[in-house]
């Protein structure tokens, strides 16, 4: 490694679940991250879970709606007004790597970019302020994608 290394690191709280928890995502043009840190939109991930193979991922408004629709699939119940985008992640599509933006302010936001086979212009861009959330969702969509 060139020197001097740079070192980033983390206050660590406890375990963190990698297969879910909060992010900020973004759908447009290219895979740079929004220009403005209010671009980004608030939504809960899970990939896998209770109500859908490892290989899923999904993108709720809430926690909350996500445990809305496993009580109401588990009790047979329709989930049609609830909002969500699931993605069946397979070799087509495209995952790139980990990195870092700076926003007026000095909030950093983490980030990785997910290219959807059928989406030729648009590209998924899914970040955190908290690193490590990233990192450990990505090593998760990574497992069922092609590299970037």
């Amino acid at each position: 490694m060139p020197r001097p290394l740079k070192v980033t690191l983390e206050k660590a709280g406890g375990f963190t679940d990698a297969s879910q928890g909060i992010c900020y995502t973004r759908k447009d043009m290219g895979t740079a991250p929004p220009s403005a840190i209010d671009a980004w939109q608030f939504n809960y991930f899970v990939i896998g879970g209770a109500v859908a193979k490892p290989n899923v991922l999904q993108l709720y408004e809430s926690k909350a709606d996500y445990e809305d629709v496993v009580v109401r699939m588990f009790n047979h119940r329709s989930i049609d007004h609830i909002p969500f985008k699931a993605y069946k992640l397979n070799l087509a599509f495209k995952c790139g790597p980990v990195t870092t933006k700076t926003y007026p302010g000095r909030k950093t936001v983490t980030y990785f970019w997910l290219q959807n086979p059928r989406s030729y212009t648009k590209v998924l861009k899914i970040g955190s302020d908290n690193g490590s959330v990233i990192t450990g969702l990505r090593i998760q969509v990574s497992k069922h994608t092609s590299q970037a």
